[in-house]
């Protein structure tokens, strides 16, 4: 029997199972716009011995019992996905020997310098006598993640964000921020879309990889001078701005969820000052799953939420409260943390940060008001001020004289103690 004959064949009986009755009765039809790879993995789906998610929900599935066999599902399924983002450019990363830790495969190899630009992540240069060697170990806990290679050896993530038929809110701040007009407005320090692509009903995300992938954490790096938190704490407090005036809160402004455009993994926290030159370092805000977005036309001063906040610098809200005043308490606790090393040379940014910080909503800042504070503040230091060495290695993330102490916290956060922590 010919190739082509059993090519012929193999469609023909690939059409009398879509079409018997029985058949479409007990199996899933894949949606995608191609027919012929609706009909492939439709087969491939029915025929699979593991359950394949249906939803975001399935994605996303807890199991507080044993978090390793919620990962272990998750790594069932893309892994059973590697012909379907093969066929669009994509080579998943290996599936990990150890839990939640990814390599890339050794090929296609890891593209040159020159073609690895923004929205892609630089590498620690050879030459920079920072002591530290790029690892491209890459971990992750999320069974809604995972890494990936282009063709042309350019790392990314992608993520499952969202049900076709029932967009998230993440799916369609995702899509505002990625417009082309806020595309190209040089504020806009979110994350970089690549693309988005449609698996049956899940929308999912391809970019420029981040934090614990290809952007590490923004504040892993050791600061080594007063200008550096200085460029940090703008370029953050102008990303809420923006956000703010797009009528979008974060409310989830964490160390994790703040980027730089670098990547060493494991060894960033060690990683060489080279890295954050004003002319190459770029900061971004990304992970709007928690987040909400308003009409353009909404007083955002008028606004109230009654979402839990985790706060860890200050009180968690209680009853109702203003998402971006929030949003501007978060981020001050963020900074605080990182930016008090300056406070010898600055000391102005203390009480700023308190304002940013203040119990009251009313009297807090927001983020317009912020920005404009440091700004001014920034303008006014002497070149010698800026110069000034810090040394944030060891002693990163310095607590708020608002911040819980961690009994409360966990209290907060849990309702209880465990018996040890009791004794």
């Amino acid at each position: 029997m010919t190739r082509r004959t059993l090519l012929v064949s193999g469609i023909c009986l690939a059409l009398s199972l879509l079409v018997s009755r029985r058949c479409m009765a007990n199996m899933r039809i894949v949606k995608l716009e191609n027919f012929w790879q609706r009909v492939f993995w439709s087969i491939r789906v029915h025929r699979s011995k593991t359950t394949f998610p249906r939803t975001l929900e399935d994605w996303r599935l807890d199991n507080e019992d044993d978090p390793n066999r919620q990962f272990e599902q998750g790594m069932d399924a893309w892994m059973f996905l590697q012909p379907f983002f093969a066929s669009r450019g994509y080579t998943l990363y290996d599936k990990p020997d150890v839990f939640a830790v990814m390599e890339p495969r050794p090929e296609p190899a890891l593209a040159p310098a020159d073609l690895r630009t923004y929205p892609y992540a630089r590498t620690i240069p050879p030459d920079s006598h920072s002591g530290v060697r790029n690892n491209y170990t890459m971990i992750c806990d999320k069974s809604s993640l995972w890494g990936a290679r282009d063709t042309l050896g350019r790392d990314v993530v992608i993520k499952i964000i969202s049900n076709a038929d029932k967009p998230t809110d993440e799916w369609v701040i995702l899509q505002r921020l990625n417009s082309l007009e806020l595309r190209q407005d040089s504020a806009n320090r979110t994350i970089y879309v690549i693309e988005f692509i449609t698996f049956d009903n899940l929308i999912a995300q391809h970019f420029g990889t981040y934090q614990m992938f290809s952007w590490d954490c923004a504040f892993d790096p050791p600061f080594t001078t007063v200008s550096e938190l200085m460029e940090v704490t703008k370029a953050y407090l102008e990303a809420l701005e923006f956000l703010h005036e797009h009528r979008i809160a974060h409310l989830d402004i964490r160390m994790h969820n703040c980027g730089m455009n670098m990547f060493a993994g494991r060894e960033a926290s060690r990683a060489s000052t080279v890295m954050r030159k004003p002319e190459d370092v770029r900061y971004i805000m990304y992970d709007f799953g928690y987040s909400s977005m308003y009409p353009a036309d909404t007083d955002i001063s008028s606004i109230s939420d009654t979402r839990y906040l985790g706060f860890t610098h200050a009180p968690t809200p209680e009853g109702p409260y203003n998402p971006f005043k929030a949003d501007v308490s978060m981020m001050a606790g963020l900074l605080f943390g990182f930016v008090m090393h300056a406070v010898e040379a600055v000391p102005e940014i203390e009480p700023f940060f308190y304002r940013m910080m203040d119990l009251d909503e009313d009297t807090r800042l927001t983020a317009s008001e912020a920005v404009s504070e440091f700004v001014q503040i920034y303008r006014g230091l002497t070149v010698a001020q800026l110069r000034t060495p810090v040394d944030s290695r060891w002693t990163n993330n310095i607590q708020t004289k608002h911040a819980p102490d961690f009994r409360a916290l966990w209290q907060q956060m849990y309702g209880h103690l465990d018996d040890e922590d009791e004794q």
